[in-house]
């Protein structure tokens, strides 16, 4: 039977960067956490402080059953295919783990516990290419994605609006920019320390190879974002978006100037072609004067701070 003492939450996805933290957060809040996940878990003890369930959300039945089981109060989906690149090269499979995940996720909650509150991922990427003049980004702004990432995570949030307007589902979407910090690969930040760390235990020769320098980004550290998460299930109202964003945006090469104060060694910068993307938004950044109203929620960790314990997390991984 489940504890009437403590909140239940479901983080689907939670084997993904964001989960692990929001797993510990939701932990030293007292409640009883239920991780949902298409791969076995790595060993963390961070998952250890979650249930953990391997399941597939492209697969109906499935996941109905798991919902019918556990009949979370909250819900957190985190799950996707969240790489705009491999969007790309694995278009249907972006849309099957985002779009169908999400239906079968939002339609198993319904049918098993209409009264759960859905705090939805969601991305910047909805928003595609804003010029400078209209950042920071409000969530009124047009959305006109860029890549089938982004396409697929507005339909999320389609589906989202469409099961509260029509069934008074709970959902709350959380459009989430540059999230960064320990344990994030396959980012800028974490590309840098992991080539960093190669150089500093004499792997390569002293040079970083770069690509775009110019762009630039409100990075916002993980502990905050799961922290703004907690504060929308908690705070948020069903049936809007919110930005989830860093408070302001720095040049990638600042970033990079940034970082390597903490290098060991001294390294070299140099430009790459290959590095480049075939398009880059100029600028990503969210005005988060909304989530700030309604939650009392603000960015808290220094970027220095999150640069440094990357940097750090890659040299114990490593």
């Amino acid at each position: 039977m489940q504890d009437k003492k403590k909140r239940t939450a479901v983080i689907t996805g939670v084997s993904g960067f964001i989960g692990s933290y929001l797993v510990s957060l939701l932990n030293k809040k007292g409640w009883k956490v239920y991780g949902i996940s298409v791969k076995k878990m790595p060993d963390n003890s961070l998952y250890c402080l979650a249930k953990f369930v391997l399941c597939d959300i492209r697969k109906p039945a499935y996941t109905m059953k798991i919902f019918q089981e556990i009949k979370p109060d909250v819900v957190f989906h985190l799950a996707a295919q969240s790489y705009p690149t491999l969007s790309w090269r694995f278009p249907h499979l972006t849309f099957d783990s985002n779009i169908l995940g999400t239906y079968n996720v939002l339609n198993a909650i319904l049918k098993t516990n209409p009264q759960a509150i859905v705090a939805i991922a969601s991305s910047s990427a909805v928003y595609g290419y804003v010029s400078e003049s209209e950042v920071p980004v409000k969530e009124e702004q047009e959305t006109k994605p860029l890549h089938p990432y982004g396409v697929s995570k507005l339909a999320t949030e389609s589906f989202a609006y469409m099961f509260h307007k029509v069934f008074g589902l709970r959902c709350i979407i959380a459009r989430i920019f540059n999230t960064i910090g320990p344990g994030k690969q396959g980012d800028v930040v974490g590309d840098f320390c992991k080539r960093l760390v190669h150089i500093e235990e004499g792997n390569c020769a002293p040079i970083l190879r770069v690509g775009n320098l110019e762009s630039r980004r409100a990075f916002i550290d993980v502990r905050d974002t799961v922290q703004a998460l907690y504060l929308l299930a908690e705070k948020g109202r069903p049936g809007e978006a919110y930005n989830i964003s860093g408070l302001k945006p720095i040049r990638v090469g600042d970033l990079l100037e940034m970082l390597l104060q903490f290098s060991r060694v001294k390294v070299t910068i140099k430009s790459d072609p290959k590095l480049f993307r075939y398009f880059e938004e100029p600028v990503i950044w969210g005005d988060i004067t909304k989530i700030q109203a309604e939650t009392e929620w603000s960015p808290q960790i220094p970027l220095k701070k999150t640069l440094e314990d990357t940097l750090n997390w890659w040299r114990d991984a490593d």
